[in-house]
């Protein structure tokens, strides 16, 4: 058998290896990869001459290639979900709170020894 050295040999290494992925990621063919195995550099040449199919019947790897590309704007994203969905503050439940805290800080003011009405929690503990 031929030994190549050097930059040659790594270069024909490299069309091998190439030639050898190409072949296994196209459709089945059997027998172009035993050929491109066997026969090394000649049947790698072969697969590129006689056994690829031309680039304009090959498929593309991906099928984000086959569209057109653009970017992604706020007017493509789905809607949001309903501020009451996810918790959000309405204006009607921050009013009751207002109201609430009014309240509270009213009664506050209003305790003889300005300790006011107790918590649950400071009540154990008085």
């Amino acid at each position: 058998m031929i030994e190549f050295e050097g930059l040659l040999g790594l270069a024909l290494l490299g069309f091998w290896l190439w030639a050898l992925l190409d072949c296994i990621v196209s459709p089945p063919k059997l027998v172009w990869l035993l050929l491109i195995v066997l026969l090394w550099v000649i049947g790698a040449t072969a697969w590129v001459f006689l056994g690829r199919r031309p680039r304009a019947q090959r498929q593309s790897r991906s099928p984000d290639r086959d569209g057109a590309r653009r970017p992604v704007r706020a007017d493509d994203l789905p809607p949001a979900a309903p501020a009451a969905d996810v918790g959000a503050m309405t204006d009607a439940r921050s009013a009751e709170l207002d109201r609430r805290i009014e309240e509270w800080e009213a009664q506050q003011a209003a305790a003889p020894d300005g300790r006011g009405d107790a918590g649950p929690d400071e009540e154990k503990w008085s």
